[in-house]
């Protein structure tokens, strides 16, 4: 059995729920049924940035949200008084999205966090695209088969959102389901990148195309090539409720030993 028939038997044990709420580690986060690989990728594995690199961001920006892992992740992890933006443009995704914030409301107080929340689609210009709804949540993509219509937004708008900053150092997370390319091969785009103090990018396709596109930036440039090991199946039997996580716990452990999954992540960093 592959391991997308293997996901196939476990969601159809999960058809009836339409959202969790995960607890444990002191984290209360809600996630879609399909989306515990963000939140394992996210807080077991750190794949995008560690906690220290995190804390020493002046802004953190989400491109492709999804249910909000990484922007969880970041608010725990953040520095006082930050920039925190996420976007996202599939409006169901965008409303668990929203949910977390609201559950992690008072973290975002008492740090006094600056957050933008926006439900559009990252592009190179501002219009409006097609969205491609799939059967798994984290891999709607933009297409022009899609069938919702959404709104773009700019690199270039996002960074005026925080042009108050005076040189703040600006760690980006992208994982936009193969839109990456366009924004990598598009000079306006590509400026912006550049002034980030750290990218890391979950690459769709082409790996050869993205490291072509980031030697422009003349950064350090790595590729993390990170395994979904069974025993991350433990952790998730310190989460509750008990009947999602020891489905996944059990999913993670037979999928894991047969298929050994990995996660390819590139990261540019300032020299």
């Amino acid at each position: 059995m592959t391991r997308s028939a293997f996901k196939e038997m476990f969601m159809r044990a999960l058809k009836s729920v339409k959202l969790i709420y995960l607890k444990g580690d002191g984290i209360t986060h809600a996630i879609l049924p399909d989306g515990f690989g963000c939140f394992e990728e996210v807080f077991f594995k750190h794949v995008y940035f560690e906690p220290e690199r995190i804390y020493s961001a002046d802004v953190v920006i989400d491109l492709g949200a999804h249910q909000g892992t990484f922007t969880v992740y970041s608010v725990l992890n953040m520095k006082p008084h930050s920039v925190l933006i996420s976007v996202e443009p599939n409006p169901k995704t965008y409303n668990v999205l929203l949910e977390n914030i609201r559950l992690n409301k008072q973290v975002i107080v008492e740090k006094g966090i600056k957050i933008h929340m926006i439900n559009k689609a990252v592009y190179t210009s501002t219009k409006f695209v097609r969205l491609k709804l799939t059967r798994w949540s984290e891999t709607s993509h933009i297409s022009a088969f899609g069938e919702l219509n959404i709104q773009t937004i700019t690199l270039r708008e996002i960074f005026s959102l925080f042009q108050h900053l005076r040189d703040p150092k600006v760690l980006l997370k992208m994982d936009i389901e193969g839109a990456e390319y366009a924004l990598l091969t598009d000079k306006q785009s590509l400026k912006f990148l550049g002034m980030c103090e750290c990218i890391a990018i979950e690459p769709h396709g082409d790996l050869n195309r993205i490291k072509e596109a980031l030697e422009h930036l003349e950064f350090r440039m790595s590729v993390h090539n990170m395994t979904l090991e069974p025993q991350l199946g433990r952790k998730w039997l310190n989460y509750k409720p008990k009947f999602y996580t020891t489905i996944i716990a059990t999913y993670r452990l037979i999928t894991s030993s047969i298929a050994k999954p990995k996660i390819t992540i590139v990261k540019t960093e300032r020299q």
